[in-house]
């Protein structure tokens, strides 16, 4: 599971089953409903923390920018590149507690809209929405 941590609390992603999907050569993954139940304020920085049994690799999870089409979220192929989609990059640390390992995702400058992170080894999608600030935040 993948949760926001604004500083006091950790909220919980919204937990979806990606679906892999096909239109003609473009391969890409769909999530149900138009956009997260989970919705956080745009700001210069966000931190998300992952929890992962030891020897499980941070690495592997990306944050993939999500389109709304035809009422569902999909995930966008780069253009150029065959069968690679669209990520944001994001900085890991680690805190090492008990048997986990406890890994801060920041992501830095994220632009309104819908987003998901997602391990390379499943289907798993942790979901979540940004809204723009209030002027003068």
């Amino acid at each position: 599971m993948v949760y926001f941590w604004n500083g006091r609390d950790l909220t919980p992603l919204e937990s979806n089953q990606a679906v892999e999907r096909r239109s003609g050569s473009t391969q890409y993954w769909e999530m149900p409903a138009p956009q997260s139940r989970v919705r956080l304020k745009e700001a210069s920085s966000l931190v998300f923390v992952v929890r992962l049994p030891k020897g499980v690799n941070p690495d592997g999870y990306s944050l993939f920018p999500l389109s709304t089409v035809n009422g569902s979220r999909q995930t966008r192929s780069q253009p150029g590149r065959r069968g690679g989609l669209v990520t944001w990059p994001f900085k890991i640390e680690i805190n090492n507690e008990s048997g986990y390992m406890t890994y801060a995702f920041t992501v830095r400058d994220l632009p309104t809209g819908e987003y998901s992170f997602s391990p390379s080894s499943s289907n798993d999608a942790y979901c979540f929405g940004v809204d723009p600030s209030a002027p003068g935040q």
